[in-house]
């Protein structure tokens, strides 16, 4: 397995772990559901990284390892701004909450960098859309924790417009 493999599933199953931890310990079912999401998340992407791992371990070239889904994460932040938009939340969140999306924004944040850093050094063309995919992916769950985190922050200012543009990926 590359090194830039290891180091990523390492990051990603370090992230899962702190998902389902967060998830542990939250008092809030909206909260406790998104960690759960994102806890699945990194899980899945660990699982597909091993995988690859393998493959190239074996021998396999990146174009023969790694396929790359479709599907995206996109669609999850319509699904939690929905479920989140619907709730009523009096008073401030609770700290945890709080504190566990900082934590998850700077995880997210460090992981996409990770990648990002990575693009240059990738040796062959699917390697890199491999990175490419990864680094979308990330930056897709650092806009959705950064909005949640908005949404627990400030619940009135999340509802009259904070967390209800759109996000590009920009």
């Amino acid at each position: 397995m590359s090194d830039m493999l290891c180091k990523a599933q390492e990051m990603t199953e370090k992230a899962a772990s702190f998902y389902q931890d967060a998830m542990d310990a939250c008092h809030d079912a909206l909260g406790a559901e998104f960690f759960k999401w994102l806890a699945e998340e990194k899980g899945r992407l660990a699982a597909r990284m091993q995988e690859i791992g393998a493959k190239l371990g074996a021998g396999s070239s990146w174009g023969d390892a790694c396929t790359l889904p479709d599907e995206a994460s996109a669609g999850a932040v319509i699904d939690f701004r929905n479920k989140a938009a619907g709730r009523v939340v009096s008073g401030q969140a609770c700290m945890a909450e709080v504190e566990a999306l900082k934590t998850a924004s700077d995880m997210e944040s460090s992981i996409a960098g990770f990648y990002q850093s990575q693009l240059p050094s990738a040796s062959e063309a699917v390697e890199k859309e491999f990175l490419e995919y990864m680094l979308g992916e990330t930056r897709q769950h650092v806009l959705l924790v950064e909005d949640m985190l908005a949404y627990y922050e400030d619940p009135a200012a999340w509802a009259s417009g904070m967390g209800r543009g759109e996000l590009d990926g920009a």
